[in-house]
């Protein structure tokens, strides 16, 4: 499933949604021109249409009606140790129209949760696109002074963590401030 063994300082294993593991994902060692490497496209590993940690997160989503979508796997890790439980990742993708029947699974109230650089804003605008024209309850939160979601955690910010999801800004607003800008 995953031949690039010595290249990674990290691997995880990704499961889909039933819990089965279908591939892994890994952090690259050096001057890799990729910062993570997934196992290849295949049937059953369409990264388009999986999040990471979905498996573990779903009854919590479920639960509380809210889902956390992060950019990497070390967010949803550092999320769920901070007992931010609805935390996934999209898998080196950006959202797409894919992921949608996932994520509208008991109608959760979606937040992203986006880091700060342009990477991050970029992809928070083209999710919020997306999410705008699907009809879905939606916000966004990007992290500012290059922060992400685990170095939040990692700096035991956590009470900081839950002010910015109890106010995420509404993905149309975010939307149009973006294209304004």
């Amino acid at each position: 499933l995953f031949p690039y063994t010595t290249l990674f300082r990290s691997q995880f294993p990704i499961y889909s949604a039933n819990g089965g593991i279908i591939g892994f994902g890994g952090r690259t060692i050096g001057n890799h021109p990729a910062k993570y490497i997934n196992s290849p496209q295949t049937t059953l590993f369409n990264k388009s249409r999986i999040l990471y940690a979905y498996n573990v997160a779903k009854e919590h989503i479920y639960k509380k009606k809210r889902i956390i979508i992060t950019e990497g796997y070390l967010d949803v890790i550092m999320l769920h140790q901070a007992g931010f439980n609805t935390a996934v990742a999209t898998l080196g993708t950006a959202l797409t129209s894919d992921h949608l029947p996932l994520l509208r699974r008991g109608s959760p109230y979606i937040l992203m949760a986006y880091d700060g650089d342009n990477a991050g804003k970029q992809a928070a605008l083209k999710a919020s696109k997306l999410l705008s024209a699907s009809g879905v309850d939606a916000g966004v939160v990007i992290f500012d002074g290059g922060l992400d979601p685990a170095d939040m955690v990692k700096n035991n910010q956590i009470n900081e963590l839950k002010s910015l999801f109890r106010h995420p800004k509404p993905v149309v607003n975010y939307t149009l401030e973006e294209i304004i800008k």
